[in-house]
């Protein structure tokens, strides 16, 4: 009984191994005509063999069939030589296809790592192309694109499949085209690399870019189209525009400085001549004149004075724009600069019947400071007040001090002056015009060169007004106070 259960399982082995053999090798192309079928016949014998085996160990068989020489060299013959012959003859055909079928799984092994690092090296590729703001674009011989990346068909606003395949005459304008045209072809006969710049007429903007051609070439070095790179230089042109007139400005800020330099020896030379010899025909040095050369002669000296600060204040503004003013501190008393000025402007204030009050009500009475600049800032200040006061009108200057800053005030009650003048009152050369005080006389001049002195000083100055309310303007400089004894010694 034990052996007819070993038998049977044997048999049902090789009868299940007989079927997958079959079924197999029948579905797979890779080995046919290659011996399978011998395995598969030697299998199947060896199956009969074990089976007519078992059917002996059944008593019920055996008990009424008896054993026959036949049957003895059927089992022999079928269940042992034939099957191993064939299954021997199957291996022997089917080695060289096992040891083909070897090579070949060797092969699509190492072609599929080459193509995984192929395909790895190609997103890196696409990825780095695609990431590239500016645009990149590939041709073939005939100047039709090959491909693209996202920048560039952003750029069109058209698909990238859309591009590839067709030419500039088929995306841009006949005249952009043709010129794009000619510099492929350019490249491509030549084989050098070019590099142009082109402007492109946006909605809104003209935009320049820089594109740079070369030829484009294939693994044996044979010329296959030419790849191009457009960049957007329209900011860096901007750029380039401002520096550029940055430098004309000051090479023509330049050129008038030297030449209103050269023009302060010219016009003093001879504005002095006239100046000294009005003087000298007025003080009776080269003989007596009658009462009309008087006054032609005070008519030339009072023009000639006032030329001559017209040249002074176009020279001191001409070194304050090269950037060539500086600064010649001294020790001052500001009484003394005060008075000095209102010597001078009395006789203006007393011709409008104009009351003047001056309030010091500051500690500081000695200063460091450009004494000349300082000066010639209170009187442009007050100067500008009586001319712009009407008769029987006032001026007030208000001096005080926190810490180390002078604060100095003059306040009128002139036609003053509206917000939108405010805004271009310190600018040279300009002069507010509001309908009222247009017949005002001067050059625009005086308060320019005001606000530079303070500023040198490091100070600032604003102003404070309403039409017809008057105006105030206020300064302050920062000053380093000296002690009188100091100062006395």
């Amino acid at each position: 009984m034990g052996d007819l259960i070993k038998e049977s399982i044997v048999a049902t082995i090789l009868v299940i191994a007989t079927f997958y053999l079959w079924n197999g090798g029948r579905n797979n192309k890779a080995i046919a005509n290659s011996g399978w079928q011998m395995i598969v016949a030697g299998f199947m014998f060896l199956s009969i063999g074990y089976i007519v085996d078992a059917f002996d160990d059944i008593w019920l068989i055996e008990k009424y069939i008896e054993s026959t020489i036949f049957e003895e060299i059927l089992e022999n013959l079928f269940g042992e030589i034939i099957s191993y012959i064939l299954i021997a003859l199957g291996i022997i055909k089917w080695m060289p296809t096992i040891a083909s079928s070897s090579i070949m799984e060797k092969e699509v092994h190492e072609h599929r790592i080459t193509q995984k690092e192929l395909n790895k090296k190609t997103s890196k590729l696409t990825g780095l192309l695609n990431s590239i703001p500016d645009m990149v674009f590939f041709k073939d011989m005939e100047g039709k694109y090959l491909g693209c990346n996202p920048s560039f068909s952003d750029f069109l606003n058209i698909p990238a499949e859309h591009i590839e395949g067709k030419s500039d005459h088929e995306l841009f304008p006949e005249e952009k085209a043709e010129f794009s045209y000619n510099h492929d072809m350019e490249v491509i006969r030549s084989g050098q690399v070019l590099k142009y710049e082109e402007c492109v007429d946006d909605t809104c903007k003209e935009i320049f870019f820089e594109t740079v051609k070369a030829p484009l070439y294939d693994a044996d070095g044979n010329s296959i189209g030419l790849v191009g790179i457009s960049r957007d230089i329209t900011d860096h042109k901007e750029i380039d525009e401002l520096i550029r007139a940055r430098i004309e400005a000051e090479t023509a800020s330049n050129a008038k400085s030297d030449f209103l330099a050269t023009m302060n020896h010219e016009l003093r030379t001879p504005l002095n001549s006239i100046m000294g010899f009005s003087d000298v025909m007025l003080s009776g040095m080269a003989g007596e004149i009658t009462e009309q050369q008087e006054k032609y002669l005070k008519n030339i000296a009072v023009s000639g004075k006032h030329l001559l600060e017209l040249i002074n204040n176009i020279l001191d503004l001409s070194k304050i724009e090269a950037g060539r003013m500086e600064l010649d501190p001294e020790q001052f008393i500001i009484t003394e600069i005060i008075d000095e000025v209102m010597g001078v402007i009395t006789p203006l204030a007393i011709k409008k019947r104009i009351a003047i009050d001056v309030n010091y009500a500051t500690e500081i009475q000695i200063i460091n400071a450009d004494k000349l600049k300082f000066k010639q800032i209170i009187y442009n200040l007050m100067s500008n007040a009586i001319k712009f006061t009407s008769n029987n009108g006032s001026v007030k200057v208000s001096v005080q001090n926190s810490e180390n800053i002078i604060h100095i005030e003059v306040m009128d009650t002139g036609i003053g002056i509206s917000e939108e003048n405010q805004k271009h009152l310190f600018q040279p050369f300009r002069q507010i015009d509001n309908g009222i005080n247009r017949h005002y006389e001067g050059t625009g001049l005086g308060l320019a060169l005001v606000k530079s002195f303070v500023e040198l000083h490091g100070g600032k100055i604003w102003v404070e007004s309403q039409v017809k309310k008057g105006s105030k303007f206020i300064y302050e400089i920062p000053i380093q106070p000296i002690m009188a004894n100091t100062f006395e010694n």
